[in-house]
């Protein structure tokens, strides 16, 4: 097993955020997306670090996906789905969280036949009520799985054959076989384990998928991210100086920089003082390359 450690785990952005989430890498741009979650703030940064605003809104910002329309984004902000235009001004795309009137969007990814997966979850984050909806370019939207408490970390194998996932609080990350490719109506076959933290070990929260087909899962509370092959091995584990690891995503002209967001959200004043570069973005580099971000395009019927 490798480890990253130590200066080869840069802070690539003090950026001091609440709950920084999501990240996104445009390949054509060359621009890394991320969100504060809480501070419902959506940021672009540079590969120089250059970061700033793109849209502030008033309820929480979940995630967001790339489009095929230069310089749009999708962004779900709480219980719906809008699109962010180069200007920075929105226009509302479908509602898709209505979880007991509570329901927010949180992780959301396109797959391969160009469909986006969001997970719904309580804002409470405590009952086992939430889900994850597909919805299509045409915005029909459908229930995929049900009785989850936080959807968290949704991508695929290279060849779209499985979708990994992670409902937080299981502490497992599993895979599921796609049983059915056609567009608008996948389907998930019985899920097997990849991973499945101790407790104490940190909870799996968003994850991504490198082009050798092995996922790379960010720990909260874990102070980490771990690469498991397709069998499960525990191949590569990158040491973060934050102990609330978000998410993942790769970057750069060659897609072999491993983007890291991270959370001050519930640390203690004495957690923060520890901690001080909790809620910024750190960033290694890796041996084996991503795969580009696939674009979300909806196209109301």
């Amino acid at each position: 097993m490798r480890v990253i450690s130590g200066s080869d785990v840069e802070l690539f952005l003090d950026a001091g955020a609440e709950l920084g989430e999501g990240p996104v890498w445009d390949d054509r741009a060359q621009d890394l997306w991320w969100v504060d979650i809480s501070a419902g703030r959506v940021h672009r940064c540079s590969p120089a670090g250059h970061d700033h605003v793109v849209l502030a809104a008033s309820q929480d910002t979940g995630s967001v996906a790339l489009t095929e329309t230069g310089g749009t984004l999708v962004v779900a902000v709480g219980q719906d789905l809008v699109l962010l235009h180069p200007a920075g001004d929105t226009s509302h795309l479908v509602t898709v969280g209505d979880v007991v009137r509570t329901g927010v969007l949180n992780d959301c990814n396109c797959d391969p036949a160009g469909n986006l997966w969001v997970g719904v979850k309580t804002e409470a984050e405590t009952e086992p009520i939430g889900c994850l909806r597909i919805v299509t370019p045409s915005l029909a939207v459908t229930t995929v799985l049900e009785a989850l408490t936080v959807p968290n970390g949704i991508d695929w194998s290279p060849d779209g054959r499985w979708m990994y996932f992670a409902d937080s609080p299981t502490l497992r990350v599993d895979a599921f076989p796609v049983q059915d490719e056609r567009p608008g109506s996948p389907r998930l076959g019985p899920p097997a384990t990849l991973a499945l933290a101790e407790p104490g070990q940190g909870i799996p929260d968003g994850l991504t998928v490198d082009s050798e087909g092995a996922v790379w899962v960010a720990y909260w509370d874990g102070w980490r991210v771990c690469r498991y092959l397709p069998d499960g091995t525990l191949d590569t584990v990158v040491e973060v100086p934050v102990a609330k690891v978000t998410s993942c995503t790769f970057g750069g002209e060659d897609l072999r920089e491993l983007y890291v967001t991270t959370a001050a959200y519930e640390l203690s004043a004495a957690g923060r003082t520890a901690q001080p570069a909790a809620g910024g973005i750190f960033r290694a580099r890796v041996e084996v390359p991503g795969l580009p971000a696939r674009r979300f395009t909806p196209h109301p019927a």
